[in-house]
């Protein structure tokens, strides 16, 4: 699932080419269209959603919306539907993703150590202080670079 935000375009691009289906969200309808249009030759299937997924009720109609779409809920979804309901934070699946999760924070950190180390005044790029300075937050009119995201 993607939205039409700010996902860059390759990256349902990138998972239709592998196999999968495609299902994009988003509050603008001409950016769905657009975006269907444009993966329709890239996935073989590709379904459009509308909504503002900082709404609680259209998150859960999209749900609704992809199970009935493409028949297929699996074991993880049941996982971790659960937790979403009861307002985790954290979404996790299976015992076993950590050990691959450790193992790609190591790559991660290797790769931030290689190719983009700590700086002074780096925090200019921090999504926090992007968003404050953005006004992404419209919702927190109050939001500084301390707002949880």
């Amino acid at each position: 699932m993607a939205s039409t935000g700010d996902v860059p375009k390759n990256t349902p691009r990138q998972f239709g080419l592998q196999g999968a289906q495609l299902l994009i969200a988003g509050m603008n309808p001409a950016r769905l269209e657009h975006a269907k249009k444009e993966l329709a030759g890239h996935a073989s299937r590709v379904a459009i959603f509308e909504c503002d997924v900082t709404n609680r009720n259209q998150v859960e109609a999209l749900a609704d919306f992809a199970w009935s779409k493409f028949k297929q809920v699996d074991k993880y979804a049941a996982i971790v539907m659960k937790q979403i309901k009861a307002g985790e934070f954290y979404i996790m699946s299976h015992a076993y993703n950590f050990v691959r999760i450790s193992a790609r924070w190591r790559e991660v950190e290797a790769a931030f150590r290689k190719y983009a180390p700590r700086y002074e005044g780096d925090i200019e790029f921090d999504v926090r202080t992007l968003g404050v300075k953005n006004g992404w937050y419209p919702r927190y009119p109050d939001a500084s670079e301390n707002l949880p995201v």
